[in-house]
């Protein structure tokens, strides 16, 4: 592959990385899972490619961009969990209670049977 299809290449997985952090940002996790799936398959494509012989400035420029992208997914996928984890907590922490507030409300039985009778 040519030096120009790596470049290329990089391109596209820096702007499908930027994609996937917009889509962890708005919480658009449908979307999210192609995303990743399109950027895996770029990233699997790039192993076969050779890195530049010598210093190319515009290669330089995509690994770095892409090494502080990969920072921030990292980042925000670990905040997206905390959230998601903390959510699902609390709606545990909701039907517990719901569940328990409807037991003490509901009147027994025997109580229910008791007014009939009396």
């Amino acid at each position: 592959m040519s030096e120009h299809d790596t470049l290329a290449l990089l391109r596209e997985i820096l702007d499908l990385g930027e994609a996937v952090e917009q889509a962890l940002i708005n919480h658009e996790f449908e979307k999210l899972q192609e995303l990743v799936s399109r950027r895996g398959r770029l990233v699997e494509q790039l192993r076969d490619h050779e890195p530049p012989n010598g210093f190319d400035p515009e290669w330089e420029v995509l690994r770095v961009a892409l090494t502080a992208q990969h920072r921030r997914l990292q980042e925000l996928l670990s905040q997206t969990e905390q959230r998601l984890t903390r959510s699902l907590v609390e709606l545990e922490q909701y039907k517990q209670a719901r569940q328990h507030y409807q037991e003490e409300t509901t009147p027994k039985r025997s109580v229910l049977r008791a007014g009939l009778q009396g």
